[in-house]
């Protein structure tokens, strides 16, 4: 979920949950429960080697999504939940981390075990858990788009190209937004903090001047 306490990256995944926020949690769900049933379909043993017979329940807290994502793999099927927030999840581990890196995560873009132990990802809880879901993910090239396009029939060529093209358009828009937070918002943050700070110094140095001063008329009313 997005949380106002802490800095998330200024990014097109930001800019798509505020705007999702207000979207009903149904059709998210059936959105989420169709590619894990492809996923499955595709590597039906894929999380096999999380059944070592603990109940495995793991919170996946996007910090740039107003959304939190419940994954229980050890269920029989494994079951992905959308929820609000993380209230009345009892997890066995909890991963923190933007929302790209969990795709590029799942497609095998990035280390599993490089990310999973960086500044990119927070993990909290059974760590144990999350090492076993790093090994399972890693080399998994759980690519979604290729998926989804070889469901369409004739149209899976045409799909596959458009769903390429769609994903590097996303991408440089997102590097776009990353670029603009790095050279104008974060000047622009750095001038205010600094203003900010600048006027803090001078209400208290107003207030050292006014406690000067009356002490200094408390002093001389004591004079004789």
């Amino acid at each position: 979920m997005i949380d106002t306490t802490r800095a998330a990256p200024f990014s097109l995944f930001l800019c798509a949950g505020l705007a999702v926020r207000p979207v009903p949690l149904a059709p998210l769900q059936g959105i989420l429960t169709a590619l894990l049933h492809l996923i499955l379909h595709e590597r039906p043993a894929l999380f096999a080697p999380l059944h070592t017979g603990e109940r495995l329940v793991y919170l996946i807290d996007p910090v740039d999504f107003p959304f939190v994502f419940v994954f229980e793999p050890t269920k029989d099927p494994p079951v992905l939940r959308v929820q609000r927030d993380g209230d009345g999840v009892q997890p066995s581990a909890t991963i923190t981390t933007p929302f790209e890196v969990l795709f590029d995560l799942l497609a095998g873009k990035i280390d599993g075990d490089a990310v999973f132990f960086s500044r990119a990802l927070t993990i909290g809880g059974d760590t144990a858990a999350v090492v076993a879901l790093s090994n399972v993910l890693d080399g998994a090239e759980i690519d979604l788009g290729p998926m989804v396009a070889d469901r369409c029939g004739p149209l899976a060529g045409f799909m596959r190209t458009g769903l390429a093209q769609g994903e590097q358009w996303l991408r440089r828009m997102d590097a776009d937004m990353r670029w603009l937070a790095t050279n104008l918002l974060t000047p622009l943050e750095r001038r205010f903090e600094t203003g900010i700070s600048s006027l803090a110094d001078r209400l208290a140095a107003l207030e050292e001047g006014r406690e000067n001063f009356a002490r200094s008329r408390h002093a001389a009313g004591k004079m004789p």
